[in-house]
Protein backbone atom coordinates (compact mmCIF):
# COMPACT_ATOMS: atom_id res chain seq x y z
CA UNK A 1 0.00 0.00 0.00
CA UNK A 2 1.08 3.45 -0.50
CA UNK A 3 1.94 5.94 2.19
CA UNK A 4 -0.12 8.10 0.34
CA UNK A 5 -3.05 9.71 2.54
CA UNK A 6 -5.44 9.64 -0.25
CA UNK A 7 -4.93 6.26 -1.46
CA UNK A 8 -5.25 4.80 1.97
CA UNK A 9 -8.65 7.19 2.61
CA UNK A 10 -9.79 5.23 -0.33
CA UNK A 11 -8.55 1.60 1.08
CA UNK A 12 -10.71 2.71 4.12
CA UNK A 13 -13.52 3.37 2.26
CA UNK A 14 -13.24 0.50 0.65
CA UNK A 15 -13.28 -1.79 3.77
CA UNK A 16 -15.94 0.40 4.95
CA UNK A 17 -17.89 -1.26 1.85
CA UNK A 18 -16.85 -4.30 2.62
CA UNK A 19 -17.71 -4.76 5.88
CA UNK A 20 -21.43 -3.08 5.51
CA UNK A 21 -21.75 -5.52 2.86
CA UNK A 22 -20.99 -8.53 5.43
CA UNK A 23 -23.22 -6.11 7.97
CA UNK A 24 -20.47 -5.61 10.21
CA UNK A 25 -22.03 -2.06 11.23
CA UNK A 26 -19.28 -1.69 13.87
CA UNK A 27 -16.19 -2.44 10.93
CA UNK A 28 -17.95 -0.38 8.45
CA UNK A 29 -18.08 2.45 11.28
CA UNK A 30 -14.74 1.83 11.98
CA UNK A 31 -13.46 1.90 8.56
CA UNK A 32 -15.44 5.51 7.53
CA UNK A 33 -13.85 6.71 10.61
CA UNK A 34 -10.50 6.02 9.18
CA UNK A 35 -11.27 7.15 6.00
CA UNK A 36 -12.57 10.23 7.20
CA UNK A 37 -9.18 10.93 9.13
CA UNK A 38 -7.38 10.36 6.52
CA UNK A 39 -8.79 12.65 4.21
CA UNK A 40 -8.49 15.29 6.51
CA UNK A 41 -4.95 14.37 6.21
CA UNK A 42 -4.67 14.41 2.99
CA UNK A 43 -6.21 18.21 2.67
CA UNK A 44 -4.09 19.08 5.42
CA UNK A 45 -1.30 18.10 3.15
CA UNK A 46 -2.59 19.48 -0.05
CA UNK A 47 -2.25 23.23 1.66
CA UNK A 48 1.32 22.79 2.59
CA UNK A 49 4.07 24.24 0.38
CA UNK A 50 5.70 22.00 -1.92
CA UNK A 51 9.63 21.21 0.14
CA UNK A 52 11.94 21.75 -1.62
CA UNK A 53 14.70 19.03 -2.52
CA UNK A 54 17.32 19.64 -0.11
CA UNK A 55 20.01 21.30 -2.22
CA UNK A 56 17.26 23.94 -3.05
CA UNK A 57 16.55 24.49 0.78
CA UNK A 58 20.04 24.52 1.40
CA UNK A 59 20.46 27.03 -1.21
CA UNK A 60 17.95 29.22 0.56
CA UNK A 61 18.85 28.79 4.23
CA UNK A 62 22.02 30.66 2.71
CA UNK A 63 20.77 32.93 0.97
CA UNK A 64 18.41 33.85 3.82
CA UNK A 65 21.82 33.81 5.96
CA UNK A 66 23.61 35.83 3.49
CA UNK A 67 20.64 38.88 4.00
CA UNK A 68 20.77 38.59 7.50
CA UNK A 69 24.42 39.12 8.05
CA UNK A 70 24.09 41.56 5.40
CA UNK A 71 21.04 44.01 7.69
CA UNK A 72 22.90 42.96 10.64
CA UNK A 73 26.36 44.09 9.54
CA UNK A 74 24.54 47.62 8.17
CA UNK A 75 22.74 47.89 11.52
CA UNK A 76 25.34 47.60 13.36
CA UNK A 77 27.32 50.28 11.19
CA UNK A 78 24.56 52.67 12.02
CA UNK A 79 24.78 51.97 15.75
CA UNK A 80 28.55 52.91 15.90
CA UNK A 81 27.73 55.85 13.74
CA UNK A 82 25.30 56.81 16.02
CA UNK A 83 27.59 56.02 18.99
CA UNK A 84 30.60 58.67 17.62
CA UNK A 85 27.39 61.49 16.80
CA UNK A 86 26.84 61.10 20.76
CA UNK A 87 30.08 61.44 21.70
CA UNK A 88 30.37 64.58 19.68
CA UNK A 89 27.01 66.16 21.04
CA UNK A 90 27.88 65.43 24.70
CA UNK A 91 31.43 67.24 24.15
CA UNK A 92 29.26 69.54 22.18
CA UNK A 93 27.19 70.02 25.29
CA UNK A 94 29.48 70.30 28.25
CA UNK A 95 31.28 72.95 26.00
CA UNK A 96 28.06 74.87 25.55
CA UNK A 97 27.21 73.97 29.11
CA UNK A 98 30.41 75.13 30.50
CA UNK A 99 30.78 78.47 28.09
CA UNK A 100 26.95 79.35 28.92
CA UNK A 101 26.06 79.72 25.03
CA UNK A 102 23.60 77.66 23.16
CA UNK A 103 23.33 73.73 23.53
CA UNK A 104 24.02 72.04 20.13
CA UNK A 105 20.72 70.54 18.41
CA UNK A 106 18.92 67.27 19.59
CA UNK A 107 20.71 63.93 18.83
CA UNK A 108 18.72 61.75 16.22
CA UNK A 109 17.37 58.67 18.00
CA UNK A 110 19.01 56.40 18.40
CA UNK A 111 18.67 53.47 15.30
CA UNK A 112 17.88 50.15 17.77
CA UNK A 113 15.18 52.65 19.26
CA UNK A 114 14.76 53.49 23.42
CA UNK A 115 16.06 50.30 24.59
CA UNK A 116 19.00 50.70 22.23
CA UNK A 117 20.21 53.94 23.19
CA UNK A 118 19.43 53.56 26.79
CA UNK A 119 21.69 50.46 26.64
CA UNK A 120 24.40 52.44 24.44
CA UNK A 121 24.24 55.32 26.89
CA UNK A 122 25.04 53.52 30.07
CA UNK A 123 28.47 52.72 28.62
CA UNK A 124 29.69 56.43 28.72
Amino acid sequence: MSDNPRDKAEHALKQADRAAKRGDLVQAERWTKVSERLVDAAARLAQTPQQMDDLENEEARRAELRRRLALFAQADAEIQQWEREFETYEAALAASLANNTEPPAPLRPHPAGPLGEEESCARY
